[in-house]
């Protein structure tokens, strides 16, 4: 049995954010942006503690020997591959907060000096702030998506073991003699009507 699919954004999120970034380079001024930039930066900030937080969850298993080396060995490289993109995701956060500090620093200055000699950079700070942030959108997206397979593909190993320990139990019972009950009330019985009998 295979893991869950949770790469299939890999060749389409760089070609969706480089085509954003591409028309945000030719049709997006920087200081049309300026306003959002303060909520951007709080929502990356969340975003980025949000990842932190999963990447130091435990794994949720608490007796691995209820589970096959099959099955524990399918867990782990699926749970593996679901940290290392959000390593990736992190990465990704955290290159957008530096570039959104840069476009902000740009366009303070630009702001205060229209003629500033560094405004050319500008475009290339929205092209990539814009890249990015298409680029975190989709890999969200790709982790929500991620997250229910991962979540199926629990439900069946946890279903597999209960199945193998209610196989046992039955097996158990199969090979276990029938033990014979107490036969000391009835031989106490047949006594006492021997002696009325006599």
């Amino acid at each position: 049995m295979r893991g869950p699919r949770i790469g299939w954004s890999w060749i389409f999120a760089p070609l969706a954010a480089i085509a954003g970034g591409v028309f945000a380079f030719r049709y997006v001024p920087l200081p049309a942006l300026a306003p959002i930039f303060p909520a951007t930066l709080v929502a990356l900030s969340m975003i980025g503690a949000a990842v932190l937080v999963r990447l130091a969850r435990a794994a949720p298993i608490t007796s691995p020997a209820a589970f096959t080396e099959e099955d524990l060995g399918l867990f782990f490289d699926t749970l593996r591959a679901l940290a290392l993109r959000l390593f990736a995701l992190f990465v990704l956060v955290v290159c957008n907060l530096i570039a959104l500090l840069v476009a902000i620093w740009i366009a303070d200055n630009i702001r205060q000096n229209p003629n500033w000699d560094w405004a050319f950079l500008a475009r290339y700070v929205i092209a990539v702030l814009t890249t990015l942030s298409i680029w975190i959108t989709i890999k969200l997206f790709e982790m929500a998506y991620g997250d229910i397979g991962f979540l199926s593909l629990q439900r069946e190993i946890l279903a597999r073991a209960v199945k193998r320990d209610r196989m046992k139990e039955a097996e158990k019972k199969i090979a276990s003699p029938i033990e014979p009950g107490p036969a000391a009330p009835y031989g106490r019985a047949l006594s006492s009507l021997g002696k009325k009998a006599s």
